[in-house]
């Protein structure tokens, strides 16, 4: 709670001063050595032998439509090699045998979020021809049974932005005519507490252990940084933005710290800055990525953020703390951080990138189409869009390489 002390004083200060966000390689062609039988005719008294061998090998094999084979010849990396363990790129880059389905009986799923062998949803129920979703809804893996939480008070139109621990549940109830409220729900106790109300753009919550995160727009050219804790339902502002160049998406806590990204002008020229604040109140870091950095996440040593050149945010970026930024992938839908890996949709496939060797992993089937839910810890969790049936499909797996 050091970091709550330290910045309780700071608000002190403010409020004194009045101071104050991808069948790829699927068909490989490969090229088979060409086989060669050998015939070996030993003098005038093998001739009978040659004939029988040369109908044997070539004849009919010929005519009845089947190839001549070598058993010594194989074809090079398509399969495992005993001493290395190695196989093909097709083999190893393909993790979808680890995939499980969810067997949730809701047909509407929304915001599904994984950690542990729990997924957290809201789930719609239809008013008048309008469906709204206003069930919250904890599905446990192992048993496949669904819990739908009763007493929430769902006061605006649809939760959404549903998160869990083992000990808190969180979510927004969101008002479709803009504002609503962070809600925040005791599982040992069974009761619902408010945790903010806001009136402008829908926050983005991040949680872990026993945080909670987010940016709230305070006003047309404010924006406040809250950092929550759960157990005792304090939050404090860690950052008061007023006049910010423009929004960075959302804060990422973890073990490491608050991670978020501020723009700034320098020169006339837009840039930007990564800020990680240890969560035990230790000083905090700034990071210079060299280009706009958007919804940034950290997990140990690695930060990973969105950016582009031009357009919307779609390409993911990655550095060490103090290293060079590196780009990782294009064209992605979005991602989350993992336990030693990242993971993200890109042309309707899910996959990881493992942090210590570079490798990217597909977690869907190669026939089968998916879109990135959640990641947390070794647990990530998709929808399977392969169907335009009405009826969500969640698929997890837990990304073991």
């Amino acid at each position: 709670m050091a970091l709550f002390r330290k910045y309780r004083q700071k608000r002190r200060r403010r409020i004194a001063r009045k101071s104050y966000r991808r069948r790829g390689a699927g068909l490989r062609s490969f090229r088979g050595s060409r086989a060669y039988p050998f015939v070996l005719l030993e003098g005038a008294a093998a001739g009978l032998v040659a004939a029988v061998l040369l109908v044997v090998f070539l004849l009919v094999p010929a005519l009845s439509g089947q190839p001549k084979s070598d058993p010594d010849a194989i074809v090079p990396g398509e399969f495992v090699d005993p001493e290395t363990g190695t196989e093909a790129d097709i083999k190893e880059n393909d993790l979808s045998s680890l995939q499980n389905e969810a067997v949730i009986q809701y047909k509407t799923i929304n915001d599904a979020y994984l950690c542990g062998e729990e997924i957290v949803f809201s789930s719609a129920s239809v008013r008048d021809g309008v469906a709204f979703y206003d069930k919250l809804v904890v599905y446990n893996t192992a048993t496949q049974e669904s819990q739908e939480i009763s007493g929430i008070n769902v006061k605006y139109d649809n939760i959404v932005w549903t998160r869990l621990t083992p000990d808190f549940l969180v979510w927004v109830d969101s008002n479709d005519d803009g504002g609503g409220r962070i809600m925040l729900y005791n599982r040992a106790e069974g009761k619902s507490y408010l945790v903010k109300e806001y009136a402008y753009a829908l926050p983005q919550i991040s949680v872990s252990g026993e945080y909670l995160a987010f940016w709230q727009q305070a006003g047309e050219s404010t924006d406040r940084l809250y950092l929550y804790h759960m157990p005792t339902r304090e939050g404090v502002a860690v950052k008061v933005y007023d006049g910010m160049a423009s929004v960075t998406g959302s804060a990422h806590v973890s073990e490491g710290g608050l991670v978020y990204a501020v723009p700034y002008m320098e020169n006339e020229i837009q840039k930007c800055r990564i800020y990680v604040q240890p969560l035990d109140g230790g000083a905090e870091v700034a990071y210079e990525p060299g280009r706009y950095a958007y919804s940034p996440k950290m997990n140990g040593n690695y930060i990973a953020f969105l950016s582009s050149t031009s357009g919307p945010p779609r390409d993911i970026y990655l550095m060490e703390k103090g290293g060079e930024t590196k780009l990782i992938e294009s064209g992605v839908l979005n991602f989350d951080m993992g336990q030693d890996f990242l993971a993200y949709t890109k042309d309707q496939n899910v996959y990881i990138y493992v942090f210590a060797t570079g490798q990217k992993y597909r977690l869907n089937t190669d026939i089968s189409r998916g879109r990135l839910a959640s990641v947390c810890g070794d647990m990530v969790a998709w929808y399977d869009v392969t169907s335009e049936s009405d009826v969500d499909v969640v698929k997890y797996a837990k990304a073991v390489w």
